[in-house]
């Protein structure tokens, strides 16, 4: 049970390592657009997306140790969304799951 919990708590601490860069530069991004600062923004959306596809690159691995219906095979993508950045359509395995 050990194990597990530090297995669970580092994944929580990369997830948390990934959050940060994204709405942290989301955060700087809102508040240079407000200041009228936009010109340099694309730098900090960069490092937004970065870190964005890093934590869909860690949940791509998690999932490959997920039984069949919960594994990359029920979503096939590195990312849950529809493609052409809308919402991810509805999974019908489990209510309020979603896929590619």
């Amino acid at each position: 049970m050990d194990a597990l919990g530090q297995l669970t708590g580092g994944i929580a601490h990369d997830f948390n390592n990934l959050l940060t860069g994204i709405i942290g530069s989301l955060d700087i991004v809102r508040r240079r657009m407000g200041d009228g600062r936009a010109a340099d923004i694309s730098r900090f959306m960069d490092a937004a997306s970065a870190s964005a596809l890093r934590a869909a690159a860690l949940t791509h691995r998690l999932l490959a140790f997920a039984p069949p219906i919960l594994g990359h095979h029920a979503f096939g993508c590195e990312w849950a969304g529809d493609g052409n950045g809308g919402p991810a359509a509805p999974y019908p395995g489990r209510a309020g799951e979603t896929a590619h």
